[in-house]
């Protein structure tokens, strides 16, 4: 690269006019195509940053495919294609693959080894460079070099369907970009060139034609993981602001922080904060840029493409528990075939009351519900259920506070299968009671605690057999319900633990230490009397054997 990079150079200067050392027709051609793309692209950015420019190597990345289907390109890296091929060419219900299959495949495998060979041809890369635009206000510039474009960013997508499809280069054909990720070298020291850290920034928006395609590739929560790392990748690379790092030093040494220039007296700082401040423009006016590069998205052509759009949203494309906020008639964005357009950020969705407590809130007293739909069908039970009022015990005590409680579940109206939804203006926020050394432990309607919703003075102890020890000891107990396992109409409650008061942890501990400690006795000696019985057993058996042999065996029959 850098032999490349002097070639170059020295044919275009203006020495060579005097005294060639190229020639003009055949190795400064020759020399130019022995050079990569991306080789341009980093040469590129070498020239501008040599000039003092500030410029980006920005590169596109394509994820690896949701959909895990035979031809997924896990199934074809390193030694799994050996493995795959065994087992799905011995199938006896596919004893045969398909020939468009099977060079599927082959494309696929040589796609992976090319990958493999030459990882910088994997991937789409360009440069951008700030410039001063037309307004005096700076803006970064896109170059793609091979292809000789300047600002140009909606272009990209046609190259990147060009490439993923490995065909020549069509503008009217796009294939939608997932990441765009731009690297800016920075000096952290200006007067040490040697202290140079890097900055991420994610310029996807600047150039996807069609946001709403982009994040449905990232995938549902890529804006909240991708940012933070992106964020935590930054401050680990040390790109903090110089700014309020030249602040607290100046706080510890005065002489040191502050060095006056002798030409205009101007402190150095004075310059320094002075850049800060047009760099901190200049990042903010890229993310209004970018921000507003996203919303400006054209509306879908059809009524399909409205349902989950990540800008727009039709109120008959909506899903069976997403509503609209009381205000999203102020915020409309136009219409479509006589319905009115929405913002999606003015759609949220609704939820019953009780999961609302699972995030902190709860539904204000007296709010209707905003939406009313059909209920999940709760499996009947399959076997004999014993209701609460037979006989008198735990559950019936008898009392005129039971009977009322039974009067008042048989007069409720019977239920028609719906259940009631409420937004999150709703709700406000909340938080379980505080329970006390002398309250009650509150249970749900199946006598557990869910771990979910545990109230503050509660603790919850995951050891086995501790409800044993609770139980001997008189401490007053809850089951513990963790959560929910499997799925659809088959989930199944996992009860694991207790839940006890706070002060009642330390003593716990110490019994159940004791009596963990005695259990264990208990299972050895348990298991050395089951060996013991087995070794007799087997020992009866033998002599039993040898007694019946010699007195029933050959030659005692005959007699």
């Amino acid at each position: 690269l850098l032999l490349a990079l002097i070639q170059l150079c020295s044919h275009l200067s203006s020495s060579n006019d005097e005294n060639p050392q190229l020639d003009d027709n055949d190795d400064a051609t020759n020399c130019y195509r022995s050079i990569s793309r991306h080789d341009k692209v980093q040469l590129l950015v070498t020239l501008a940053r040599s000039l003092g420019w500030r410029a980006r190597y920005v590169v596109a990345l394509d994820p690896m495919s949701q959909d895990f289907d035979v031809h997924h390109p896990l199934f074809f890296l390193g030694t799994v294609v050996n493995v795959f091929d065994a087992v799905y060419k011995k199938s006896k219900k596919r004893a045969k693959i398909d020939k468009q299959e099977a060079d599927d495949a082959a494309a696929a495998t040589e796609m992976a080894m090319a990958m493999e060979d030459n990882p910088k041809d994997s991937s789409l890369a360009w440069v951008e460079i700030l410039c001063q635009g037309n307004n005096k206000k700076m803006k970064w510039l896109h170059v793609q070099v091979d292809e000789e474009w300047i600002d140009r960013p909606r272009s990209v997508e046609s190259l990147v369907y060009a490439k993923k499809n490995k065909v020549n280069l069509n503008v009217k054909r796009q294939a939608a970009i997932t990441y765009a990720l731009g690297v800016e070298h920075i000096l952290k020291d200006d007067d040490d060139d040697s202290k140079m850290v890097f900055r991420l920034t994610d310029v996807t928006p600047r150039y996807a034609n069609s946001w709403s395609k982009s994040q449905r590739l990232r995938g549902d929560d890529c804006n909240s993981w991708f940012g933070k790392t992106i964020q935590s990748l930054n401050v680990a690379g040390g790109t903090a602001s110089k700014k309020k790092q030249r602040q607290a030093s100046s706080g510890r040494n005065v002489a040191e922080a502050i060095a006056v220039e002798e030409s205009n007296g101007v402190t150095k700082n004075d310059s320094k904060d002075a850049a800060e401040d047009a760099e901190d423009e200049v990042e903010q006016a890229e993310k209004a840029e970018l921000s507003e590069s996203a919303a400006q998205e054209t509306m879908p052509t059809s009524k399909v493409g409205f349902k989950n759009h990540a800008a727009y949203a039709l109120l008959s494309q909506l899903g069976t528990r997403e509503v609209l906020a009381p205000n999203a008639k102020k915020h409309i964005c136009g219409m479509f075939k006589g319905e009115l357009v929405h913002r999606r950020s003015n759609v949220s969705t609704a939820k019953v009351a009780k999961k609302w407590l699972y995030e902190g809130r709860k539904v204000k007293d007296g709010e209707k519900p905003v939406k009313r739909v059909k209920a999940r069908k709760k499996a009947a039970p399959t076997t004999f259920r014993q209701l609460d009022s037979y006989g008198v015990g735990a559950s019936n005590d008898g009392s005129e506070d039971f009977r009322q409680r039974q009067i008042e579940v048989g007069s409720a109206p019977e239920s028609d299968g719906k259940e009631d939804l409420f937004a999150i203006w709703q709700t406000a926020s909340w938080s379980p009671d505080y329970i006390g050394p002398n309250d009650e432990i509150p249970v749900n309607e199946y006598r557990n605690v869910e771990l979910a919703l545990l109230n503050p003075g509660l603790v919850h102890m995951d050891r086995r057999r501790m409800a044993q020890v609770a139980k001997k000891l008189g401490i007053p107990y809850a089951p513990c319900l963790l959560g929910f396992e499997g799925h659809g109409g088959n989930r199944t409650p996992t009860i694991r633990g207790i839940v006890v008061h706070e002060h009642s942890v330390d003593i716990l501990k110490e019994a159940f230490t004791e009596f963990d400690s005695h259990m264990i006795e208990q299972e050895h000696k348990t298991r050395k009397d089951n060996a013991l019985k087995r070794w007799k057993k087997l020992i009866h058996g033998v002599l039993l054997k040898d007694r019946l042999n010699k007195e029933y065996g050959e030659g005692k029959s005959e007699a």
